[in-house]
């Protein structure tokens, strides 16, 4: 099944126990998926470069109330 929108999909163990899922976007923007986000990066590079940056990607919360 060819998909329209993703190009792929992984996990990693970003560190400290966290998984987190990526779904790769076939224009290359990357959804990063753990238990208390949805965060959208604009490649992979931007989600291992995020913690350097000030920026504030956008993102959901999911364990709010």
């Amino acid at each position: 099944m060819e998909l329209c929108f993703i190009e792929n999909v992984i996990t990693e163990n970003t560190g400290g126990g966290t998984m987190v899922d990526f779904v790769v976007l076939k224009d290359g923007r990357v959804l990063g998926i753990n238990e208390d986000y949805v965060v959208l990066y604009k490649s992979m590079e931007d989600f291992y470069e995020y913690n350097d940056s000030d920026t504030i990607n956008p993102h959901i919360a999911l364990n709010e109330a």
